[in-house]
């Protein structure tokens, strides 16, 4: 599948499928990315079909059901052990998430406080 990309923002955003026979080589039918619809490989294997997604304006969920639909492809669930990975993932995002707002704050105060000492030095230089 391609995803066609242009600078045009008012032009269409389309995800577009390419169908091979089964018993085609693993060679790919098409890019995988591109700024045309007329670019191709010049090794690919020609499409038996081509489905095409209008994403414009949708949500990501919609394209996925109806990526699904098109393909006939499976929903696969993560196995138990996949899903203590993904889920020590997210713990790990949340840990570094929480650590980088101390951080920040940790920052700020340090701004501050050089902020107040170097308005205290001029305010002693100035004098009385």
């Amino acid at each position: 599948m391609t995803v066609d990309r242009t600078t045009d923002q008012d032009g269409p955003a389309t995800l577009s499928i390419f169908f091979v026979p089964p018993s085609s080589s693993t060679k790919p039918a098409a890019p995988t990315s591109s700024t045309s619809k007329e670019t191709a490989t010049s090794d690919h294997i020609p499409a038996d079909r081509v489905e095409s997604i209008d994403m414009k304006h949708k949500k990501e969920s919609e394209i996925l059901e109806q990526l699904l639909r098109l393909t006939g492809a499976k929903v696969v669930t993560p196995t138990a052990r996949e899903q203590e990975e993904l889920d020590e993932l997210a713990e790990q995002r949340r840990r570094s998430e929480h650590d980088a707002q101390i951080m920040a704050r940790h920052v700020a105060a340090k701004r501050r406080q050089a902020e107040v000492l170097e308005q205290a030095k001029r305010s002693v230089e100035a004098g009385p």
